[in-house]
């Protein structure tokens, strides 16, 4: 059914149950429907199986998630670096943003794989439960032309991208992680990354910090979530700072500055 001249479908009795494999690069669902259309009395007997069932599941669990992290590599040397220096950024980024060479984007399409950027969300236990990818361009200056070029995988809950240890009394939180790294750079000081605007809420940032700067984007969503956190963190001190300019965000002001702490103190609003 998908053109290819020589197909071919694996069928085996798992441990657990059947397990299909397609060679053509059919999805499992593909296939269960294919044969409950054509012998309905395997229906319950087959889609019900426990194994396939496992097959057909949602990458979505902390395991797979650490999977994945293990099998990145560093980041120098490839279409990462690329994406890196194309924002002014070094190309060699704290050791919990890997490199992933190839991810289905859509997983019933075997062509749309994408090179990935690879952040490790870290729970305060610093377990890794999940990870977020950035799907790059091919070529490496852009993300890729996709509606979602970010993705979770695993449960972060309080989880967060730490780019650095966190330091006694102080410390940074923004939204991605090249945001985050940008004002690390900037302002010398351990920034985290929420992986998300709606995250800010339910983060969990150490109890020995108790001075936050939240690197805010200057829009309503992002000024929002700032004033957010503030409001239910009565007990630590925040500061808010954001970039004056409307549109820039904190690795845009990195790259024009030139890493310019001075500089870039000159164009912040902070409230």
């Amino acid at each position: 059914q998908r053109g290819d001249r020589r197909p071919s479908l694996s069928v085996n009795d798992g441990d657990k149950g059947v397990i299909l494999h397609c060679f053509a690069g059919c999805d499992p669902r593909d296939v269960i429907s294919a044969i409950n259309g054509l012998c309905p009395n395997t229906r319950n007997e087959i889609a019900d199986r426990p194994a396939l069932h496992e097959q057909l599941a949602p990458k979505t669990t902390s395991a797979y998630a650490r999977r994945l992290w293990r099998s990145a590599i560093s980041v120098p040397g490839t279409i990462g670096e690329k994406f890196l220096r194309e924002r002014g950024l070094p190309i060699t980024p704290p050791a919990s943003i890997r490199f992933l060479p190839s991810y289905r984007y859509d997983r019933r399409r075997p062509r749309s794989a994408l090179p990935c950027l690879i952040a490790a969300a870290q729970a305060p236990t610093r377990e890794i439960v999940g990870i977020q990818l950035t799907f790059l361009h091919p070529c490496g200056r852009r993300k890729a032309d996709v509606e979602f070029p970010r993705r979770a995988i695993g449960p972060l809950g309080a989880a967060m991208l730490r780019l650095a240890p966190a330091a006694p009394a102080r410390g940074g939180i923004a939204e991605g992680f090249e945001k985050a790294w940008a004002a690390q750079l900037l302002f010398g000081e351990p920034v985290w990354a929420t992986l998300g605007a709606d995250r800010f809420g339910v983060v969990n940032w150490p109890n020995e910090v108790t001075r936050v700067t939240i690197y805010a984007d200057n829009d309503a969503p992002g000024l929002k979530a700032a004033r957010e956190f503030r409001a239910a963190h009565p007990e630590v001190g925040v500061r808010i700072r954001f970039c004056a300019a409307e549109g820039q965000d904190f690795d845009k002001l990195y790259k024009t500055v030139s890493g310019d702490h001075g500089e870039a103190l000159k164009r912040l609003i902070e409230e």
